[in-house]
């Protein structure tokens, strides 16, 4: 760490002894961090003054300019991409958004992946990295983002102080992917699960690369097409940072999907309930039914309201049964649900929907508890959430 300066000041409103205001005339650089709102008087009072406003990732690629990076981002499935390319290239470091702050790594010299949500790329301005994986983009964080364009344009700054031998990789199923991808100059390696492309791509049960078969499906120790998504990204990310890997079936060995992401909470009354409290927006919500295509699914839903649209597509709701609609956006997702045709019961909180979700279980064969929204109405975070829920199955 002997390279960082360590003259600051720390602001934060949840903490006494750091949330005396700062005296603007002494700060050169304020570095926000993710979950500090940009509207909030300081960082507008930061603008008034002319001081400077980057993240975490932004001074983190200030002080290491030459470090090999492979960086993901993407509505969802990134922290998923971002920790298998981990596993399939030993010998790199990882951190972000999944945990481990990169400052934890200065004094590393090894290459490291970087989990980047929109928060830190937002405040980016010479960030660049080797390799970009750009997953997805669908409408999240509105209530921080003022609409989906200043929501994806932060996404696309992945790439935007990219080189001319900077990769990325993105997702050709996604139109907001792929008209970034046709914006910036530089190496495009495209991926698809729908169907062949100029890169890499999963059908007939194997994956492939301009038509060169190099794995079966069955490999890949993740359920669901999203999971697919994500591992033909994470194989293509690893081929073009490191072009001499040999990936094969036991490299996926060992890699276990991360908690609260449709795991398996366990079985009441013979039915499997599944927590799935990552689903922070409809499009993951949308993923994980298409997990259960052949049962009849009890789906507990919910969260924040941040007033986007709040729609499935009409294939992910075949397997619905009935709905369970809880939080803050409560009214608005039953208004979806029953429009659908589909039996929903509405509930202020999650606590009075598990209290009463023995009497919904009628002729269903999965719970699926999937919000499709943030949990900052009741909870701290997803994680929080998906503990409660779990540990109120297990009680059962």
């Amino acid at each position: 760490m002997s390279k960082l300066r360590r003259e600051y000041v720390i602001y934060d409103d949840n903490i006494a002894s750091y949330n005396d205001e700062p005296d603007l005339a002494k700060i050169t650089l304020a570095v926000k961090s993710g979950g500090f709102p940009s509207d909030h008087p300081v960082m507008l009072k930061c603008i008034d003054a002319g001081v400077g406003i980057a993240s975490d990732l932004e001074l983190f690629y200030r002080f290491f300019p030459g470090r090999k990076t492979i960086t993901v981002t993407g509505t969802n499935g990134k922290t998923t991409t971002a920790a298998l390319i981990a596993h399939l290239l030993p010998g790199v470091d990882l951190g972000g958004n999944i945990g481990a702050p990169l400052f934890e790594f200065a004094d590393s010299s090894r290459p490291i992946v970087i989990e980047a949500s929109s928060f830190m790329l937002e405040y980016c301005h010479d960030f660049r990295t080797d390799i970009a994986v750009l997953l997805n983009i669908t409408p999240h964080h509105l209530s921080r983002h003022r609409d989906f364009l200043e929501y994806a344009s932060a996404k696309k700054k992945i790439v935007a102080a990219r080189l001319p031998g900077d990769v990325l990789i993105y997702n050709a199923d996604c139109e907001a992917a792929s008209a970034a991808a046709k914006s910036s100059p530089g190496i495009n390696i495209p991926f698809s699960v729908r169907g062949e492309t100029e890169g890499y791509y999963a059908m007939a049960g194997g994956i492939y690369y301009l038509g060169s078969r190099l794995l079966d499906v069955d490999a890949i120790p993740l359920a669901g097409k999203h999971n697919l998504a994500n591992a033909v990204a994470a194989m293509a990310a690893v081929f073009a940072f490191r072009p001499g890997a040999v990936i094969t079936p036991e490299s996926f060995r060992g890699f276990r999907p991360f908690p609260h992401r449709i795991e398996y909470a366990g079985s009441f009354k013979g039915i499997k309930h599944y927590n799935d409290s990552k689903a922070t927006n409809p499009a993951a919500l949308a993923a994980a039914l298409a997990v259960f295509p052949d049962e009849r699914v009890l789906l507990l839903c919910g969260g924040k309201e941040e007033g986007a649209d709040f729609s499935l597509p009409v294939g992910a709701l075949k397997a619905v049964a009935r709905v369970v609609v809880s939080g803050e956006n409560r009214e608005r997702v039953a208004r979806f649900f029953r429009g659908a045709g589909i039996d929903t019961e509405i509930y202020p909180d999650l606590a009075s929907a598990l209290d009463d979700l023995e009497r919904h279980l009628a002729d269903v064969t999965v719970v699926l508890f999937s919000p499709g929204a943030p949990s900052y109405d009741q909870f701290n975070n997803y994680a929080e959430r998906g503990r409660y829920f779990t540990e109120r199955i297990m009680r059962k």
